[in-house]
Order: C-alpha cells, then sequence, then structure tokens
C-alpha cells in the first residue's frame, strides 16, 4: 500500500514540469529570455506588469521590457553573475506606479538550451512605504523629546523677562511696545506648557473670541517685518459679527503661522491683503457644522504662487520649499483651524500669488 501511494505521489510530480511551476504556482513575477533576446517564459504575475501575454511566446523580444529592466538583462548576458537587491519602479494591474525588486540570474546552457536569463520581479511597495512612515514616526519622536528639552529651558528662561515686564508697569515706564510683548510672552508661556505636556495635550479653552481682535494682535506682531521688506499690508474687516468660539493664544498663533508664511512668500514691494468676511449661501459649508454660518479670513499675498505638485503636500509635516524650512508652521495651523470645528482652504497660480482662508463657524449665542 505504502509503495503505491509513493508511486501516485512520484506520478503527481512527474507532471510538474519546473516551467509550471514557474508560470502558475509563484506570487512573484518571472520571466526568462534568451540569448538571442527572445522572452521564453513568462507567468501569469509578469503579463499585467508587463503589458505581455504568454500566449504571444516566443515572439516577445527583449525590446519589449522596460529600459531597467533590458539593462539588468544585458547585465546578467556580460557579466554572468546572479543579482539581486536591485529596485525599480513599474506600473501595477491598477496603473499605479510600484516598487519593484528584481533578482536575475544566468542560467547554464546545455545541448538542448541556450544561455537564458531568469528575471524574478516582487512588489516592494508595501516594505518601502513602511520603511519611510518607520522614519517618519521617529523623526516625530525625536522632535517630541527635543520639543520638552526645549521647552523647559526656555520656560525657566522666560520667568526672567516676565519679571522685568511686570516691573516696568508698575514703574511706569510703559513703552509702547510693552503691552504686546506682555501678552506675547502669556502666549508663549502658553505654548510651551502645551509643549511639556506633549505626551498628553493641555485641553483647549475656548471662550467667545472677537476674531478682529486676535488679528490685529497678529498683525502687530509682524508689523517691524512688513515695514523692512516694503510690503504693503491692507487689512479689510468686514465679517460683522466677528465672534467665534475660540482659544485666543491658539487662535492668534494659528493666524501668526499663516501671515508668516504669506509674508515670507511675498517679495519686497508687494502686497499682503488679510480679509474678513461672512461666506455667502453658495459656498462650501463646514464638514463638522454643515448648518453654522462661516466666518472667513482671508490672507492674500502676491508672491509667486504654488506648484500645482506641491499644493497636496502643503500641511504635511515637515514639507518645506523654503530653505531651512521646518514645515511645521502650516501644519500646526490646519491643526489649530480644525480644533476650532474649521477649515483650511487654499487658492494659488504660479506667478499670481495665493489665498489662504481660514473658515470658522459664528459663534451663536
Amino acid at each position: 500500500m505504502a509503495e503505491q501511494r509513493t508511486g501516485q505521489a512520484r506520478d503527481g510530480l512527474d507532471g510538474l514540469d519546473f516551467n509550471t511551476v514557474l508560470r502558475e504556482c509563484l506570487a512573484c513575477a518571472v520571466l526568462a529570455i534568451n540569448d538571442q533576446g527572445q522572452i521564453t517564459l513568462l507567468n501569469r504575475e509578469a503579463e499585467p506588469l508587463l503589458g505581455l501575454s504568454s500566449d504571444e511566446l516566443p515572439g516577445p523580444t527583449v525590446e519589449r521590457l522596460p529600459t531597467a529592466l533590458r539593462a539588468l538583462v544585458a547585465e546578467a548576458f556580460l557579466t554572468g553573475e546572479p543579482a539581486s537587491g536591485r529596485e525599480m519602479v513599474l506600473h501595477d494591474k491598477s496603473g499605479l506606479e510600484c516598487t519593484q525588486g528584481v533578482t536575475t540570474v544566468l542560467t547554464r546552457p546545455d545541448a538542448r538550451q541556450p544561455r537564458q536569463v531568469l528575471v524574478v520581479l516582487h512588489d516592494i511597495t508595501g516594505a518601502r512605504m513602511m520603511e519611510s512612515n518607520l522614519r517618519w514616526l521617529d523623526r516625530l519622536a525625536s522632535i517630541g523629546t527635543l520639543s520638552a528639552s526645549m521647552a523647559h529651558e526656555i520656560k525657566n528662561a522666560m520667568v526672567a523677562v516676565k519679571t522685568f515686564v511686570e516691573l516696568a508697569r508698575k514703574e511706569g515706564e510703559l513703552l509702547s511696545m510693552t503691552d504686546l510683548v506682555s501678552r506675547e510672552i502669556r502666549r508663549i508661556d502658553s505654548i510651551l506648557n502645551q509643549m511639556l505636556r506633549f505626551a498628553a495635550p493641555a485641553k483647549t479653552t475656548f471662550a467667545p473670541t472677537h476674531v478682529h481682535d486676535v488679528l490685529e494682535h497678529a498683525v502687530g506682531v509682524i508689523q517691524p517685518q512688513l515695514q523692512d521688506r516694503r510690503i504693503v499690508l491692507q487689512c479689510r474687516f468686514g465679517a460683522e459679527p466677528d465672534l467665534v468660539k475660540a482659544d485666543e493664544y491658539q487662535l492668534e498663533q494659528a493666524f501668526l503661522n499663516l501671515l508668516l508664511n504669506s509674508l515670507e512668500a511675498t517679495g519686497a514691494d508687494g502686497e499682503l491683503t488679510v480679509k474678513t468676511q461672512m461666506a455667502s449661501p453658495g459656498e462650501p459649508a463646514l464638514a463638522s457644522n454643515p448648518a453654522a454660518p462661516v466666518l472667513k479670513v482671508d490672507i492674500t499675498d502676491t508672491g509667486m504662487g504654488i506648484a500645482p505638485e506641491n499644493l497636496k503636500r502643503l500641511f504635511e509635516p515637515f514639507f518645506s520649499t523654503k530653505p531651512g524650512g521646518t514645515g511645521l508652521g502650516l501644519a500646526i495651523s490646519r491643526r489649530i483651524i480644525e480644533e476650532h470645528h474649521g477649515e483650511l482652504r487654499v487658492q494659488s497660480e504660479v506667478g499670481r500669488g495665493t489665498t489662504i482662508t481660514a473658515a470658522l463657524p459664528l459663534f451663536q449665542r
């Protein structure tokens, strides 16, 4: 009985040749090219990836393959050495770009078969994405640790500055910038407290807030830079009413980030416009609160605009087109606006400038 089962198994293996295994049993793409440049084997995973069909064999030639793959095949014939760990970008069954790991092996010729290069392609797109995500998470962890250390040291230094400002006010030395400096110190202190609680961010304190007051404070901070660059600022506060439910310091931080970003994008003798208005009935509602009236803050610059390929990455942390930029300012602004149940929207045209709109739900008593 045992001999019978062994014979049956052997019969099954005898009917399964090597080419059948390559064509039907492997999850990766496999093809073979002989020294005449003909594709002699193509499994079903390789067909959509290379745009070929096994029904054409042995008709297709190596010229039908992507340029990078042809170069690897030529190298294998030339050196006779196997190659692994190579990578190239192809398109998957859906037409999307995918990263393929490539291995090539030159088979030993015999009397019946000419020399052939066997090529194995395996999709490593997921692995590369995972590596990229792990690197990104590692950078976030590093920034978290660094931020906590910096916040601790800066907070200690702020004690002396706060004491100086309070003493100056008590002594009657009320310089024109004293109130502004005092306010900015309190705002920085609030930010540092959040950084120290990075692992468990502090809860936002919401209260009815006048947007125009917050904008005036933010504009006051950048006024010296506007003068240095000879940039004309126009403020058109037309929203009425202008009351939203917000954390005043966080909202000012968001507006200040947006203003600084627009200021840096605007060249000398350019223009920066800050405008508030109520959204018209035909404009998009807020996804978080479709029924709420919407107050819009438009910040428009006359800079070079944003290239279309960069628009979708504009609010991505660590992405910046500015030399030395951290890519965190806009990401932080969007997070703050979204925490206020609002949205940030961008319109830009290369060579004509950019408008960033902060859309916020109006406070309703």
